[in-house]
């Protein structure tokens, strides 16, 4: 196979990826769905599926939230990072600028092609980033009531490799508010706007952002402790767990095949992404299997608990976006096909499973038996209530009063305790 080929094996790219990181600590699954979100952050906003009759931003891009979770010390930030850092860096994109309703090249090369945002930063750097830097996208700087408005070419967007997906989220409320919203409209291809003395409003139109992050269940436990997120960023990702059991460690080091593989066709296939644009129309029966798949998965969910069970509420648009990335692992051509759609549905299905083992380890930990004291202390009182810092401090020999108000704030919010990977509503509020 050859990377000038217009179509190819749909599984050669995943096979190949995944024997070059074998010399790795990591595993098979994060392998997997690290090249997945290295394609989607090549597609950018330069390939799409085109909703006739609707807005721009009723098109479907490829832009993927994926999460790499499981304790420390298993290779997360490795399957993310080891081969896509270094050939984004080393991927270059024509320039191209507008000319009417074109778009037209430079004769410049940008490189790297991909915007690759820093590991730990505030929206209000996300947006000096895109508006400075790197200048992708349409944004609107008012300050004093003089606007400026700086014209950037289209089909472009930014990709998020989070080390940590907690360090977003560590500041004050509102830059932590600001980051949900940033990064909730970064998905859905929407608008984000903002306000501070310093800079003036910000306006960020027809953003697109692609996040290949990792944590802990600990993490996404606090994570999900804000009701904000729960619903509205956390089901816009794609959890992805592993156990130490799925390692792999073949060799020390990449085999020459590999080397080649990389060098050869992987790195031109993500040029060739990067450089061209495609506005891609739906196939005959396309629309009519997705809409199935999605009918039959809201009839007979596998999850029955309260909390994964939401992952599902967004099936529908991230069977599509797979479907795009999928189809541009084995085409060139601008059509959508049945294939596409079912070689996303695998590829969902494959990790259905684990989501499930992921939300169980996820309230199997400290947090679980906090909550569990605290509910114990509440209800043997007889108004079945008790003050914050009565049970902070009544707690204080077993748990740091900073692990008591977050699970106290996460009862609160939720109105749940978690008992061995199930939520229950409780009887009582708090």
């Amino acid at each position: 196979m050859s990377p000038n080929d217009k179509k190819i094996d749909p599984n050669y790219l995943i096979e190949q990826y995944i024997e070059s990181c074998s010399h790795l600590t990591t595993s098979k699954i994060f392998a997997e769905w690290s090249l997945y979100g290295l394609i989607s952050a090549c597609l950018e906003r330069r390939h799409w599926i085109n909703i006739p009759g609707y807005s721009d931003k009723s098109n479907i891009y490829g832009n993927l939230y994926v999460l790499l979770v499981g304790p420390s010390g298993i290779g997360k930030t490795v399957a993310a990072r080891a081969i896509n850092a270094q050939l984004i860096d080393e991927l270059a994109r024509n320039e191209t600028r507008r000319s009417g309703d074109s778009v037209v090249p430079t004769g410049k090369l940008i490189q790297p092609a991909i915007n690759v945002a820093p590991t730990a930063i505030t929206p209000e750097g996300l947006v000096q980033l895109m508006a400075e830097k790197f200048k992708k996208t349409d944004i609107i700087l008012k300050k004093e009531d003089v606007l400026k408005q700086i014209q950037a070419p289209e089909y472009v967007g930014t990709m998020v490799l989070a080390d940590e997906i907690s360090v977003f989220f560590k500041e004050t409320k509102h830059a932590t508010n600001n980051m949900i919203s940033f990064l909730t409209k970064g998905y859905d291809h929407d608008k984000f706007e903002d306000y501070t003395k310093g800079e003036g409003q910000k306006i960020i139109d027809r953003m697109c952002i692609t996040f290949l992050g990792a944590t802990t269940p600990e993490h996404l436990s606090r994570l999900f402790g804000s009701t904000s997120v729960k619903e509205g960023l956390g089901n816009r990702f794609i959890y992805i767990w592993c156990e130490d059991s799925d390692f792999f460690h073949v060799y020390h080091r990449m085999s020459e095949a590999s080397v080649k593989f990389v060098k050869t066709f992987l790195k031109p296939w993500c040029n060739w992404l990067v450089n061209n644009y495609s506005p891609c129309e739906v196939g005959p029966g396309v629309e009519e299997l997705a809409t199935e798949i999605v009918l039959d998965k809201m009839k007979n969910p596998m999850n029955t608990d309260m909390e994964a069970a939401s992952l599902y509420q967004r099936y529908n648009i991230h069977l599509q976006k797979m479907a795009l990335v999928r189809h541009f692992m084995r085409s060139k051509e601008p059509i959508i096909e049945v294939e596409d759609i079912l070689l996303a549905k695998e590829s969902l299905e494959k990790i259905e499973p684990n989501i499930h083992k992921c939300f169980k380890e996820m309230f199997t930990s400290d947090t679980e038996q906090c909550a569990e004291d605290i509910k114990r202390l509440i209800e043997s009182t007889p108004e079945k209530k008790m003050p914050a810092a009565l049970i902070k401090m009544t707690l204080a020999g077993k748990y740091q009063p900073t692990k008591v108000t977050e699970v106290l704030d996460l009862m609160k919010e939720n109105k749940m305790i978690f008992l061995n990977g199930v939520s229950y509503f409780m009887k009582k509020s708090l």
